[in-house]
């Protein structure tokens, strides 16, 4: 018995459907997840309590008398509303069904709860559309109108109340007598679940005695779960003011075409149908039959021809958005040039078509290009001076370390000399020779730190790698923070002015690292493969912001994407928020052999 029941609660929660169980007095007894779901509550929340607590209270006097009736044995749905935890309210069917004890009394409900919502959702908006239609709508169901909207009693003269009031004979004595087969057969077919055929044109009298030809479309359909016919309603006459106004339509659009001042073409399957003066004249065109069903690649140059062709492949599949690129145009008097094209799709009175607006990107072209080189100089000048003054540091650094290092070591010899030759009794004059020569000391220091830091020797006397190395061990104890540098790339490789760059990409950064990231540990790798040459700098500080990255008054940023990019490479920065920094250049290396 408990293994039944087991099972029986098993599939309770697994059905789709809302299902609680009450006692007599409709305290909940049992209520399954997916009515749980339905309502937002646990079952915690909802056994023990009234099943109307969950009715809205716009449902519970109906939810109540369809309870009572249960209890008499009326066995039959209702509609009502659910009101849902977080204040909504959602559609239901409800289907009360009485559970009897061992000796057929009722003990309680058993109560099945439907989601209706999406149900009622589609229903009203089909209501708002047939409502608010232009056209005439109406069911038919065992001979009679069930239903009808107000397009159709504007078209009949009479209202829809007096539609649906109709007999058989009524519906039949107001079509005209030359049409009265033809709605016999209408009715009949609704009589006997048949569909008639579907598109008729017949006459039918309206509440003024006036005649009036009318287009009709019948389906069959359900309707309250019986089978119906569905019957539109247009006037004969409407459809052709429609054609009408819609001819007109066109023919003001190819007007708005021909006075347009850009180049527009309409074409079909390829094939050009028609295209404007502005069209003409920029593909050299004399006139429009020499264009007139080409197809629409002969203005077009071959390598772009392809690209043409993907696209309006995929205007054709019904989209209806802008689809705009590039191409190369080929016109009929003159040079290939570069233009922009826009295509939609355009509907037609004899089908769809492909509209296009051409642009001449000539003189776009030719601005991007004056000001691609205008840049391209700016670049050039940019590295020029960065080149010039790197060779200027390098000799001020040259003539501080090998001529006021020698005159300060000389300076301190003497000292040191005229110190060996003193009375050692004369105390003052000792103290004061011993406080020179160590003022001697800091000075050379300082001239090592100074020539260092406008050049370090050790990058034109060991190399890029070495360098590298000595400027991570320097970045380390000036800031406490520990530097691990890795380098695999072949230093053969990178000499000269190059390796300078390189240099200082990764000194500016680490200045960067020191002064804003507040890191407690920073990595410097460069390596090769595949003839790319790759430097990462990268530190688990702050994390630089994308509005920092790009500021433009980020000096040395700016700085190393200059020398980056005068080295025909690219850089990127990505900042983390807490996780810190990593800057990354690729610079491609020469053909093999080559040094950068």
């Amino acid at each position: 018995m408990k293994e039944s029941e087991q099972r029986f609660r098993l599939l309770l929660d697994s059905v789709r459907e809302g299902i609680w169980t009450t006692d007599t007095e409709g305290v909940v007894t049992f209520v399954n997840p997916y009515l749980c779901t339905l309502l937002g509550y646990s079952s915690e929340d909802v056994v023990g309590k009234s099943l109307f607590d969950f009715i809205d209270v716009s449902s519970i006097e109906t939810a109540k008398n369809q309870y009572l009736r249960e209890t008499l044995n009326y066995n039959e749905p209702f509609e009502s509303k659910l009101a849902r935890k977080d204040g909504t309210k959602t559609a239901a069917e409800i289907h009360f069904n009485a559970l009897p004890d061992d000796t057929g009394k009722t003990s309680g409900f058993i109560t099945t709860v439907k989601d209706i919502s999406e149900k009622k959702r589609a229903d009203d908006t089909y209501r708002l559309l047939v409502e608010t239609s232009v056209q005439g709508f109406a069911i038919l169901q065992r001979g009679r109108i069930v239903f009808c909207n107000n397009a159709l009693a504007s078209l009949s003269g009479y209202s829809c109340d007096e539609l649906r009031s109709m007999k058989l004979e009524d519906i039949v004595g107001i079509v005209h007598p030359d049409d009265k087969p033809y709605m016999r057969s209408i009715l009949t077919a609704s009589l006997a679940g048949k569909t008639p055929e579907p598109d008729q044109k017949f006459r039918f009298i309206d509440k003024g005695n006036r005649a009036r030809w009318v287009e009709t479309t019948t389906v069959r359909t359900d309707y309250h779960g019986a089978s119906a016919l569905l019957i539109t309603y247009m006037k004969a006459t409407q459809r052709h003011e429609a054609e009408l106004a819609h001819r007109e339509s066109e023919e003001r659009f190819r007007t708005f075409i021909e006075d347009a001042p850009v180049a527009i073409g309409v074409s079909r399957a390829g094939k050009t149908l028609y295209v404007n003066t502005a069209y003409l004249q920029m593909f050299g065109i004399p006139n429009l039959e020499d264009v007139v069903g080409q197809s629409i690649m002969d203005q077009i140059a071959p390598e772009s021809r392809k690209e043409v062709s993907e696209r309006l492949l995929k205007k054709t599949h019904h989209e209806h958005t802008v689809a705009e690129f590039e191409i190369t145009a080929a016109p009929q008097n003159g040079l290939p040039f570069f233009c922009r094209v826009a295509v939609t799709l355009l509907i037609l009175s004899d089908g769809p078509a492909m509209l296009a607006f051409y642009f001449d990107l000539t003189a776009q072209k030719n601005s991007e290009k004056k000001l691609e080189n205008s840049q391209g100089r700016l670049r050039n000048l940019a590295v020029h001076l960065l080149h010039a003054r790197e060779e200027e540091r390098k000799t001020v650094a040259r003539e501080i370390h090998d001529e006021l290092g020698q005159i300060l070591t000389a300076l301190k010899m003497d000292l040191q000399w005229i110190e060996k030759r003193s009375d050692p009794r004369m105390t003052q004059i000792m103290e004061k020779i011993h406080g020179v020569v160590a003022l001697a000391d800091q000075t050379i220091q300082m001239v090592h730190r100074i020539s260092s830091e406008l050049r370090p020797g050790i990058l034109d006397d060991l190399g890029l790698a070495a360098a590298i190395e000595w400027l991570g061990g320097d970045f380390s104890r000036r800031n406490g923070i520990p530097c691990r540098v890795d380098i695999t790339a072949p230093e053969a490789m990178i000499v000269g002015k190059h390796a300078t760059d390189l240099f200082r990409i990764v000194q500016e950064t680490l200045i960067n690292v020191a002064h804003h990231a507040h890191a407690s540990q920073v990595s410097v790798e460069l390596w090769e493969e595949n003839r790319i040459l790759t430097i990462r700098v990268q530190d688990d500080g702050l994390g630089i912001t994308e509005e920092q990255a790009t500021s433009p008054s980020a000096f040395g940023l700016i700085g190393i994407r200059e020398r980056v990019q005068g080295l025909r490479g690219e850089i990127s920065i990505l900042g983390r928020p807490g996780k810190g920094t990593a800057l990354m250049a690729t610079i491609p290396l020469p053909l093999e052999g080559a040094r950068i």
